[in-house]
């Protein structure tokens, strides 16, 4: 069973018009364990935003840091280098991986 993903937003951000432009609106296929993993994140950011409490600064994203704003680059950096290291990986590993991400939701995108 598939989804739909839609980015409104970021459209509107880009200056479309959405209401005049019906037919530019895309719909993006994605499986529901994907949609399950959307979910838990999403209570996941509801839990982050209330232990923040004033400190959240709701910028939409949604992948934000613990206060509602956008990740440092150096934060994520040094966490994908912590998990690639507690798991063994070569510190080379990342296209590898993204390779393999990409093949796997082709194979459930277009069967």
């Amino acid at each position: 069973m598939l989804g739909k993903l839609v980015d409104l937003r970021r459209r509107q951000e880009q200056g479309q018009n959405l209401a005049a432009a019906p037919r530019s609106r895309r719909t993006v296929p994605v499986p529901a364990q994907t949609f399950a993993l959307f979910r838990a994140h999403r209570r996941q950011q509801a839990a982050d935003r209330l232990m923040a409490g004033e400190r959240w600064k709701d910028d939409g994203l949604v992948f934000p840091s613990k206060v509602g704003t956008p990740m440092d680059p150096d934060h994520i950096d040094r966490t994908w280098h912590k998990i690639r290291a507690a798991a063994g990986l070569d510190a080379h590993v990342l296209p590898e991986i993204e390779r393999a991400a990409v093949d796997e939701a082709a194979k459930h995108l277009f069967g």
